[in-house]
């Protein structure tokens, strides 16, 4: 057994000074390292990498929308602090802010008008309860379906939130839908106030957002290519089956109710001039009974002007408000610490690299992990003929009786030099009791790693039954406590 620990302390000896010659290059390297982070304490430390960290996520922010803007330095700057106060302005995140503006750029918002489009979708998104990314979705999905300049934005928001607050409907389900219509809408000649005024009267009657773009779209499909029924109405109607010329003389609204009222807004009828089911829904629910509604519709957005701003400011006072914005400039800081920390630590990590990357460095690093796995080897070797020994000696575990146990631990004792005479009291018979079930794996680790140098013997021993009774009456009677 002493051999064996001998043994184990020489291996885990060699890896250590494998160890020590490994890092012992780098320890003045990391020396300086460690010596300042203690002196500015743990939670500096911490809080320090947590404002790099937050800086640097913010910067690749930055740096993705600038594939797009392509800004020099200078206008780069600008346009990274424009984001930061306006996060703090309206307690939007700059990951949405940063997502918003990426997209908008995308979509077309010329890099000068950029913030202000950004502004925009902020109140949107406020107003509305979502988002700025979702704000800029709806907003360049409106503006370029109607090849409208950015300048547009704070109209088109004011137009959408009447939408908003007159229907049944929301600023993501517009943005959703809007699309499927918008361009198709634009070409036929029908102003944004109409399309977004027929969304409110639907959606107010229960129709839900996406079912409302696809009746328009069937409609205003329906009145560029008319079928016979339809192209004859219009003509005696109108004067004209041109549906763009009709639609710039008219509101939709008005070119729907007025061929409603021309067949007596008879369902059957109407159906003849709408065969298109979905656009039949849609035409239904503006004329008749309802034309009513899709007059108020179009009204609530018509008088949409400062709709947006107001319904801001309704926020200002709101807790919930107050404190996103106290997040945001609390990041803000946040990230400035990080930014000037991030500086300071150009200098030093780009040192740190060069020396990772010299050959001597890496030679160390190599025989270190060499050294560190053969240490781990050595112990997994160790373990696995610990569990081995477990397993092979436990099938013979249940044949012993306790007095068999008692006489292996007082050979075992014997072996190890435990004891060296008789065993003259119940304390000696109860110690070599537990060497007995110290051999006998499941009983005691330290036991059986000592008795391992005795296997074979032990083996011997237990193979067959006259062994053990020859061994048993060769060892002296067991005496009583004194």
């Amino acid at each position: 057994m002493a051999r064996i620990r001998s043994e184990l302390r020489a291996v885990f000896r060699a890896d250590n000074r494998q160890f020590l010659r490994t890092v012992k290059g780098t320890k003045r390297v990391i020396g300086s390292l460690v010596r300042a982070t203690a002196a500015i304490g743990a939670g500096a430390a911490v809080a320090a990498g947590l404002a790099v960290r937050r800086f640097m996520s913010f910067e690749k922010q930055m740096s993705e929308v600038n594939t797009i803007a392509k800004l020099g330095q200078k206008e780069f700057q600008k346009l990274t602090k424009d984001v930061m106060d306006l996060s703090a302005e309206f307690g939007q995140s700059k990951d949405a802010l940063t997502k918003g503006l990426y997209d908008a750029l995308s979509a077309g918002v010329p890099s000068e008008n950029a913030i202000d489009f950004l502004r925009d979708a902020s109140k949107l998104a406020i107003a509305g309860a979502t988002d700025t990314a979702t704000a800029v979705d709806l907003l360049t999905s409106v503006i370029n379906a109607y090849g409208m300049e950015a300048g547009k934005a704070g109209d088109i928001s004011d137009q959408l939130f009447k939408t908003v607050e007159f229907g049944k409907t929301t600023i993501p389900e517009l943005a959703q839908a809007i699309g499927q219509v918008a361009p198709i809408a634009a070409q036929a000649g029908v102003e944004t106030e109409q399309l977004l005024g027929a969304f409110a009267s639907l959606t107010k009657q229960g129709i839900r957002t996406e079912i409302a773009s696809t009746s328009l779209r069937g409609a205003l499909t329906s009145l560029l290519s008319p079928s016979a029924d339809l192209e004859k109405q219009m003509k005696k109607t109108f004067g004209t089956a041109n549906a763009q010329a009709v639609l710039q003389a008219n509101t939709l609204q008005e070119v729907l109710a007025e061929l409603g009222d021309a067949v007596d807004n008879d369902a059957t009828k109407m159906a003849k001039l709408f065969p298109n089911v979905r656009a039949l829904n849609g035409v239904m629910a503006l004329t008749g009974k309802s034309s009513g509604v899709a007059r108020q519709g179009l009204d609530m957005v018509t008088k949409r002007v400062g709709a947006t701003d107001k319904a801001m400011s309704e926020f200002t006072d709101d807790t919930g408000y107050s404190w996103a914005k106290l997040v945001q400039t609390l990041d803000n800081e946040f990230i400035k610490i990080g930014d000037m920390l991030g500086k300071e630590l150009q200098e030093p990590m780009a040192e740190f690299v060069t020396f990772l990357q010299d050959p001597k460095t890496q030679e160390a690093l190599t025989a270190f992990a060499k050294g560190l796995i053969g240490s781990i080897k050595t112990v997994a070797e160790a373990l696995r003929d610990l569990i081995n020994l477990y397993k092979a000696m436990r099938e013979e575990a249940g044949k012993f009786t306790d007095q068999d146990i008692v006489d292996i631990g007082v050979q075992g004792a014997r072996l190890s030099q435990m004891s060296t005479g008789e065993l003259k009291t119940e304390r000696l018979k109860q110690r070599a009791k537990m060497v007995g079930y110290s051999v006998i794996p499941g009983y005691g680790v330290k036991g059986a790693l000592e008795a391992r140098e005795q296997v074979q013997m032990l083996d011997e021993m237990i193979k067959t039954r006259q062994e053990l009774e020859k061994i048993r009456a060769g060892l002296p009677k067991t005496q009583e406590a004194q």
